[in-house]
C-alpha cells in the first residue's frame, strides 16, 4: 500500500472534462539533457470535412541538434493537402516508431508543423518522438485518434416508444483460483483484492482513450472515501466539479491501483488475447421510461452464463468478464442530456474520448452521473460514448444504466467466438 500523498492523484482527476490539458512537453536528447520543447497548438475542424492539427517544435540551446521528430499517426489516418511538406509516413527505420516523421536540417532551431487529415478525427492521447544524437525520447500529447467525430445513427437501434437495443462485446476470463481450461490460463486481475481493501478507486486510468478508443492504465489512483456530488447530492466525477453550481468536493484516501496488477495486465481486459480470454456479442435492451428516458437494469448481470469459457468453477454463473460498449450520439445543447451508471465492479465512461465517470475498484454497487451540458461539446455534433465494465469478484454483478441520450452502435469488431 502506498502512502497517502494525494496531490498528483487529485490533480489528475480535476480539470474540465473533454478539454485537453495542455499541451507542451520537454524531450531529452541522447545524453539525457532537456533538449527539445514540443507543443500541441490545437485542432481546427474545417468546413470541407478535413481537420488541421498544429504542433510547434523548438530546439533548446542545452542539447544536441535534432535529427528528426514524429507524431504517432496510424494507418487509419489519411493525409490531405496542406500537411507541412518534407515528411515520411510509416515506420521509422532508426527507432521502429510508426507515424508521421519530419527530418530537419542542421540549422533547424524551431518551426510550426501542420497535419491535415481528410476527416474530423476525435482527439486523444498520441505518442510523439524526438531523436537527437544516437538516442531518442518519447512523450504524449493530444492528437488524432482513429475514430471520427461525425457519424449517423441506426434507426433500428433506438425508439423512444419501443426502447433501445445496443450491442456490446463481452470478454470472458478465468479467475485467479481457477484451473486452466480450453488452452486458457487464469488472469491475475480477476479475483484479486486491492492492497487497500475492497472499495471505490479513482484515477487509475488516463483521462482520455488511446488511438483505438481503448482505456489506458496509469496506476495513479486513490481510494475514494467520499464522492464528489452535485447540488442535488448525486455523485459526479471531479472533472465536472463546479463550486459555483453548489457542488460538494469529495475526499480521497491512500494511493492504490484498485487491484489492477500492471499496464500489461490491464491492456488485456478489452482486447482479444488468445490463451487469456474469449469474446462474444451481447445485447443490452433498454426500456423506455414514462419520462422518455432509457433504462437497462439487471441486478444479476451475467450475460455469458453457460457460454464462452463456461461458468466459473463452483459457481452458478460465469463470473470474471468485461463488457465494452462503443456507441455514438448527437449532442443537443441545453436539452439536459445525462448518463447515470450504477453497478459493480469497475466502470469507466468516456465521452468524446474523455473520462467522465470513474467507478474503478472491486466494490458493491455505487453510482456516478454526468450531465453533457457540463462538457466541452458542440451543439449538433456527433460524438463517441464508450463504456468499459469489469466483473472481477464473485458473487455479485449489477449493471444499471439510465440515460435520455439516443445512442447507436458503430460496427462491432471481429470477435474471437460467436455463440447463441
Amino acid at each position: 500500500m502506498r502512502l497517502p500523498t494525494l496531490t498528483a492523484s487529485l490533480l489528475s482527476l480535476m480539470g474540465i472534462c473533454g478539454a485537453a490539458s495542455a499541451q507542451s512537453i520537454i524531450l531529452k536528447d541522447a545524453s539525457g539533457v532537456d533538449a527539445y520543447e514540443l507543443s500541441f497548438d490545437g485542432v481546427a475542424y474545417n468546413d470541407d470535412g478535413t481537420s488541421t492539427w498544429t504542433y510547434t517544435f523548438l530546439e533548446l540551446s542545452t542539447g544536441k541538434d535534432l535529427s528528426h521528430w514524429a507524431v504517432g499517426l496510424q494507418p487509419c489516418h489519411r493525409l490531405a493537402d496542406g500537411t507541412t511538406p518534407g515528411y515520411d509516413f510509416g515506420p521509422d527505420g532508426s527507432t521502429g516508431f510508426w507515424g508521421l516523421k519530419w527530418d530537419v536540417e542542421e540549422e533547424f532551431d524551431g518551426d510550426t508543423f501542420e497535419i491535415v487529415l481528410d476527416r474530423h478525427h476525435l482527439m486523444g492521447d498520441v505518442e510523439v518522438i524526438a531523436k537527437g544524437g544516437s538516442g531518442f525520447d518519447t512523450g504524449v500529447l493530444p492528437g488524432p485518434l482513429c475514430d471520427e467525430i461525425d457519424g449517423e445513427p441506426d434507426d433500428d437501434q433506438s425508439d423512444n416508444d419501443g426502447g433501445m437495443t445496443l450491442k456490446a462485446v463481452a470478454r470472458d476470463f478465468l479467475g485467479t483460483m481457477e484451473t486452466p481450461r480450453d488452452s486458457t490460463v487464469p488472469h491475475p486481475d480477476f479475483g484479486a483484492v486491492p492492497d487497500a481493501g475492497f472499495g471505490h478507486y479513482m484515477g487509475n486510468l488516463s483521462r482520455h482513450l488511446d488511438t483505438f478508443l481503448k482505456p489506458i492504465f496509469n496506476g495513479n489512483g486513490a481510494k475514494v472515501l467520499s464522492q464528489w456530488t452535485d447540488a442535488d447530492g448525486q455523485p459526479i466525477h471531479p472533472c465536472v466539479f463546479d463550486d459555483d453550481a453548489g457542488d460538494t468536493p469529495g475526499v480521497l484516501g491512500v494511493l492504490d491501483t484498485g487491484g489492477i496488477g500492471s499496464w500489461g495486465s490491464f491492456h488485456q481486459w478489452f482486447r482479444d488475447v488468445p490463451g487469456l480470454n474469449m469474446s462474444g456479442e451481447v445485447d443490452l435492451v433498454f426500456e423506455t421510461q414514462p419520462d422518455g428516458s432509457f433504462l437497462f437494469s439487471n441486478a444479476q448481470f451475467f450475460p455469458i452464463d453457460d457460454a464462452l469459457l463456461g461458468n466459473t468453477e463452483g459457481r452458478d454463473h460465469n463470473h470474471y468478464f468485461t463488457v465494452e460498449l462503443q456507441t455514438r450520439f448527437v449532442y443537443q445543447a441545453g436539452a439536459g442530456q445525462y448518463f447515470r451508471f450504477t453497478g459493480d465492479d469497475d466502470v469507466w465512461l468516456f465521452v468524446n474520448g474523455w473520462l467522465v465517470i470513474d467507478l474503478g475498484g472491486v466494490h458493491s454497487p455505487i453510482e456516478q452521473r454526468v450531465e453533457l451540458d457540463r462538457l466541452s461539446l458542440v451543439d449538433g455534433e456527433s460524438y463517441p460514448l464508450c463504456l468499459f465494465f469489469a466483473e472481477r469478484f464473485a458473487p455479485g454483478s449489477q449493471f444499471e444504466v439510465e440515460t435520455n441520450i439516443d445512442l447507436w452502435n458503430p460496427p462491432l469488431p471481429t470477435l474471437s467466438a460467436q455463440y447463441d
